[in-house]
């Protein structure tokens, strides 16, 4: 049995520093102090890891820019609780304006982020993030939560928005401050306390690289869409790199291939739709 090291309550925090004597007198109280579990792991993992909290701001095409806010330490014993002192405000370049599509005229501004779990591979203490046309990372992303984002709203809080669950419809509320934002598969579900126990998995897949993107990872993808009809052989040539998922009657197919020319930027994918036309034999290099 792994053992269990508990709440690593004194955690040395770069932002405010570490120590066991009076405080300092230019110590300020955090503005809040998240709470994170991580609950195991599926790949080999250092003896020490390191955990930020990074922001991503949107600006109107869509990309980010991300900021370290604050850094700690953690062991890599599991399952492990570490707790992150937030002692600054995000950075600015870090702050959204209100959504005018879901809150015209509203009074606030407001800053999303997320944990990431990270070896420290250049050993400078920091997560170094990379730039747009970046093939390779500096340092490598172990996890990051499945779906508890932290929220911080300064300003007039926004009047309730009504989401539908499984359970029903309700009215969730953005309190001023820092919180703890829970999504599921496609939506928002609710608005939790910054004391909410966040937790994470380490994987250390590829995909997470996106968080170290200077761009805020773009995650979109393009797609190009056309039909090819076979008339004699050689028309509509395969891509062997394609996916292909075939009609049920075996005469047309779906061709799919995606690509991601940098760790940073969008995919780009094509589909092609292939039938046979009426009354042609499927050609030797037919898929199904």
């Amino acid at each position: 049995m792994q053992r269990i090291w508990g709440l690593l309550a004194a955690t040395c925090v770069a932002l405010t520093g570490c120590g066991t004597g009076a405080a300092n007198p230019e110590y300020n109280p955090p503005y809040a102090v998240l709470h994170g579990a991580i609950t195991g792991t599926t790949v080999p993992t250092p003896a020490e890891v390191r955990v930020a909290l990074v922001w991503a701001r949107q600006n109107p095409d869509g990309i980010g820019e991300l900021a370290v806010a604050q850094e700690l330490g953690v062991r890599a014993d599991f399952p492990v609780q570490f707790q992150l002192e937030v002692s600054q405000l995000p950075p600015e370049a870090a702050m959204n304006p209100a959504p005018e599509e879901d809150f015209p005229d509203a009074d606030f501004r407001y800053a999303l982020g997320s944990i990431v779990v990270y070896e420290d591979l250049n050993g400078n203490g920091t997560l170094d993030l990379i730039s747009l046309d970046a093939t390779t990372t500096i340092d490598r992303v172990l996890g990051v939560p499945t779906h508890d984002f932290v929220f911080y709203l300064e300003g007039t809080p926004p009047p309730p928005l009504s989401s539908t669950t499984e359970t029903g419809t309700q009215e969730i509320s953005f309190p001023a401050g820092f919180s703890i934002l829970r999504e599921d598969e496609t939506k928002l579900i609710a608005v939790l306390p910054p004391s909410t126990v966040i937790e994470i998995e380490l994987t250390a897949a590829p995909e997470l690289a996106r968080f170290m993107c200077e761009n805020g990872g773009v995650a979109v993808s393009t797609g190009v869409g056309t039909t090819c009809t076979v008339m004699q052989p050689g028309d509509c040539p395969l891509d062997p790199a394609a996916n292909v998922a075939c009609g049920a009657d075996g005469l047309s197919y779906e061709s799919k291939k995606c690509e991601q020319p940098g760790l940073c930027t969008g995919v780009n994918c094509v589909h092609i739709e292939v039938d046979l036309a009426p009354g042609v034999t499927p050609p030797a290099d037919w898929p199904c």
